[in-house]
């Protein structure tokens, strides 16, 4: 399952036509509970961020509380992150755990627009 965090950009536009779009940090956090209840977090192989997903949180708090869950032992299936930015400097944020993220198994990929 791949997930695009994103409030702007419809993942259908940019080659992800399967991709579920999540559009700001209350529906990031709903559909992780709803995945949570189901049991189908480990489902998710991919997540596609962008930093900015409207008012409220940004999407560097969400990757952050994403770290704390796969510490914790949460996202078994997930392989790849992107993120999707054309801010440099809140790109660079998201890279800085590039190597950390690797110990899970996981590859960051950095989609500069």
């Amino acid at each position: 399952m791949k997930v695009w965090i994103d409030d702007l950009r419809d993942p259908k536009d940019y080659g992800y036509p399967d991709a579920t779009w999540v559009k700001s940090a209350q529906g990031v956090w709903n559909f992780y509970l709803n995945l949570q209840v189901k049991g189908l977090l480990d489902e998710v192989t991919e997540i596609h961020f962008d930093n900015d997903i409207g008012p409220g949180y940004d999407g560097y708090y969400i990757f952050t509380r994403l770290e704390s869950i796969i510490a914790a032992g949460g996202f078994k299936g997930l392989k790849k992150i992107y993120v999707h930015t054309s801010n440099p400097s809140a790109a660079q944020k998201f890279m800085l755990a590039k190597e950390s993220m690797l110990r899970y198994g996981i590859e960051i990929i950095r989609n500069h627009y």
